[in-house]
């Protein structure tokens, strides 16, 4: 690529097909997009220069030659394969670095169905669990024999010394083997070509490590740890160039977390049938880092739709394999009983526990995660660390954020025998107030009918109030013409005359009117005078 810096819009098209194949989250291309050109062009020239160190097949490949050499299997097809020439920690840490830093395009090439990477990895990741798990079991086996070897005499020390502790865990573990032999046998169902298969872990005593239904491909077969010496697995694990359990297992996690900071392979990850179990049982790491970046992994995946379940299945998954009495015994005991306060560990597992009891809608479940942890200690253990590491604030934060969403199911009963009583004392009073409303209503409906007739009372007192005034007021305005006309008659003749002259044509005059009314007077008096009796015609005779 040239030096020379092109112009704008030819930039923009450059950088655009850049980040495009980054596959970086919307808000970070917003950010991203906001750059001065100067910087879009260092991008541009950076990417430009970051050139894959292998392709994706030459990973798969030399995976695949890895778990050939620790699976120990005996056949021609096999032992004619070539050795991988790089060792497996460091194929593993090229690997990360790659799936980390390498364009979107290799990525989705690792994942592809041709190479089927994921399948690979998780397969290489199965099989380093394997052993990892056997020289766990391989150590308690030697610290069991050296202490039992200081409790017996000199004889049965030198008799015991003729034999290897590994030669005696595999003769005890061979003879529980052929007591468990249909669990432990292999089941071919003609499809050894289906990546899609479920795998299944096991351990080796008193069951298996890990095992798988016809796994990912003929290359693939049933393990046989627990079935070999260890010095023969041992050479054939230097013999294939395999490192450290513990490394590759710590490297196989760091791989998966970047395939799943891809949304594609976040996506074929959880889809997966085994990968979290493989991811949960992990857990068995001894190293702290390692056991925190898993749970990190785990709390993503719990966060996602149905991955809760996912999540659960997982840990049900590792009980049954590490033989646990209860879900998340393992995980709380190295919370609760660490040997040393790892703070990364402890902030990724309480953040985790936090996500897996308060991420659940239903309350009778989340009540049912509280107790299931509380039963291995957990609520005392946070009561202990609050005042141990009052210092460390990320940590007294995630437990303070537990602390405040814990549903306290004593406190619940009690506020719920409240709540009854209170319901009970509600329907007693809504009782009384409807017997109340009644009668209130009885009340105000006979108020409002007296009150009506008042009203109508009222109206009529009005009325007739009305009609007497007018009454009066007629009759005050008659008497008052009549006192007018009566002292015009008792004043001056003059005044009587003038009256008289002043009264319309045909009107009465006092004079008129007097001797008129007298006349009817008369009249009236000689009508109302009862005539004489009548006198008799004859006389009556004396005697």
């Amino acid at each position: 690529m040239s030096n020379i810096r092109p112009d704008d819009a030819t930039l923009d098209e450059m950088f655009q097909r850049t980040i495009s194949t980054m596959d970086l989250p919307p808000d970070k291309l917003k950010e991203l997009l906001k750059y001065p050109p100067e910087k879009k062009w260092d991008i541009i020239r950076d990417q430009d220069q970051v050139t894959a160190k292998h392709p994706p097949s030459y990973y798969v490949n030399a995976l695949k030659a890895y778990i050939r050499g620790a699976n120990l299997v005996p056949k021609a097809s096999t032992l004619k394969k070539k050795h991988p020439i790089e060792h497996s920690t460091q194929l593993l840490s090229s690997l990360e670095i790659s799936l980390r830093t390498n364009n979107i395009g290799w990525v989705h090439e690792f994942l592809s169905n041709s190479n089927k990477g994921l399948d690979v990895l998780l397969d290489y990741l199965k099989t380093s669990l394997e052993v990892m798990r056997f020289d766990s079991i391989v150590d308690n086996n030697n610290n069991n024999v050296n202490h039992n070897e200081q409790e017996i005499d000199n004889n049965n020390r030198l008799k015991e010394s003729r034999k290897s502790p590994s030669h005696l865990f595999f003769c005890g573990l061979l003879r529980e083997i052929e007591s468990t032999d249909t669990s432990l046998s292999y089941q071919n169902n003609g499809s050894t070509n289906n990546h899609t298969d479920n795998h299944h872990l096991s351990i080796p005593s008193p069951s298996p490590l890990l095992s798988q239904n016809n796994g990912s491909t003929d290359t693939f077969k049933r393990s046989t740890i627990g079935r070999s010496d260890a010095k023969k697995l041992h050479r054939k694990i230097k013999k294939y160039n395999i490192g450290e359990a513990t490394d590759d297992v710590r490297l196989c996690i760091m791989c998966l977390r970047a395939i799943m900071n891809n949304q594609n392979g976040f996506n074929l990850v959880i889809q997966h049938g085994e990968a979290m179990n493989y991811i949960a049982l992990s857990l068995l790491h001894k190293n702290f880092r390692c056991k925190a970046l898993i749970l990190e992994l785990l709390a993503a995946v719990c966060l996602v739709e149905l991955g809760h379940d996912v999540i659960l299945n997982a840990f049900d998954n590792f009980r049954i394999i590490c033989q646990e009495r209860h879900r998340f015994e393992t995980l709380m005991k190295s919370f609760t009983q660490a040997p040393e306060f790892n703070f990364d560990y402890m902030v990724a597992c309480i953040q985790f526990i936090n996500i897996v009891v308060h991420s659940v809608q239903d309350m009778n479940y989340r009540v049912h995660l509280q107790e299931e942890f509380k039963l291995l200690g957990l609520d005392d253990c946070l009561k202990k660390y609050q005042e141990l590491y009052g210092e460390c604030d990320r940590f007294i934060l995630q437990i303070q954020a537990y602390l405040d969403n814990y549903f306290d199911v004593g406190q619940l009963l009690e506020d719920s025998e409240t709540k009854q009583q209170a319901i009970g004392k509600v329907s007693e009073l809504e009782e009384q107030l409807a017997i109340a409303n009644e009668r209130f209503q009885d009340v105000e409906q006979e108020h409002v009918n007296k009150t009506t007739e008042l009203q109508k009372a009222l109206n009529l007192a009005e009325e007739q109030v009305e009609f007497v005034k007018k009454e009066r007021d007629d009759i005050t305005q008659t008497l008052n013409t009549l006192r007018r006309n009566h002292n015009h008659e008792r004043g001056s003749p003059s005044s009587s005359t003038s009256s008289i002259s002043s009264a319309p044509p045909g009107a009465p005059t006092s004079a008129s009117s007097y001797s008129t009314i007298t006349s009817n007077h008369n009249v009236y008096s000689s009508n109302c005078i009862p005539p004489p009796p009548p006198f008799p015609t004859q006389m009556p005779r004396p005697v």
